[in-house]
């Protein structure tokens, strides 16, 4: 189990929610205490004493605890934040991959299908072909054969 940290726990104490568990619980210690030593009230006096006593430490547990995850909630949220741009960089530079292997297969594709005799309005495919096969080798050499695209390098989050 971690250790609690002295200053953080005193700030915890001196914390609002904590200041209203202290007038809550406390003024109740002190009203049953002194009705019951005064012999005054009910006769379950020392029953409801008991449970001020032990609720006390319990709420103030509870609201600590609550506190404490609170905190390490907004510090997750805040690491999130903060790797977020970093994921969408990543996934772009993955779709940029990607579509260099397609148009590779595609540029393949064309060349084998016009050495075959396969014509686009008249001109052999494997021309096409090789002028694709020259964008995905341009591509993989880091020209920006995306420029102005959906996959253009300069839109993507900066580095951290």
């Amino acid at each position: 189990m971690k250790e609690m940290d002295p200053q953080t726990f005193g700030r915890f104490l001196r914390s609002w929610p904590a200041i209203e568990a202290h007038l809550l619980f406390g003024g109740g210690i002190v009203l049953f205490s002194y009705a019951l030593l005064a012999g005054e009230g009910p006769e379950d006096t020392g029953l409801a004493l008991l449970f001020c006593m032990v609720a006390y430490p319990i709420v103030l547990g509870l609201l600590w605890y609550q506190q404490k995850s609170e905190v390490t909630a907004a510090v997750e949220e805040a690491i999130e934040r903060e790797t977020e741009p970093e994921k969408n960089r990543r996934k772009r530079i993955r779709y940029r991959r990607f579509a260099l292997f397609f148009t590779f297969i595609v540029s393949v594709s064309f060349i084998v299908a016009g050495f075959r005799g396969w014509l686009i309005d008249g001109f052999p495919a494997h021309y096409l072909g090789y002028l694709l096969l020259l964008f995905t080798a341009a591509g993989i050499g880091g020209v920006n054969i995306w420029y102005g695209g959906p996959l253009d390098p300069r839109n993507d989050p900066p580095e951290e």
